[in-house]
């Protein structure tokens, strides 16, 4: 089941995986700030629902399972910005 904020799309424009997805990079999570990065896709996680929020607590959490790989087939190393990936313009 979708998300509410995916509500009445297909799984064409909502998923990833399918070309759909966000187009646009909303404001980055409250995870540990790295300035001007923003998690992607911003509402990454694991099946489990551990995302980039839990992955910043403690940085031993991206050494240890930062390979894990989650929403839209990235690993929270590339897509949290707490473990040195996202989406950052500025760097």
């Amino acid at each position: 089941q979708f998300p509410s904020y995916l509500e009445g799309q297909t799984a064409n424009e909502a998923c990833c995986a399918c070309g759909g997805g966000l187009s646009s990079i909303p404001p980055a999570s409250d995870a540990p700030m790295v300035p001007g990065c923003s998690d992607s896709p911003f509402d990454w996680a694991l099946d489990l629902g551990i995302g980039c929020k839990w992955y910043g607590r403690e940085e031993r959490n991206c050494v240890e399972f930062g390979e894990k790989v989650g929403t839209c087939g990235k690993s929270a190393n590339e897509a949290c910005c707490a473990c040195g990936g996202g989406y950052n313009p500025t760097a």
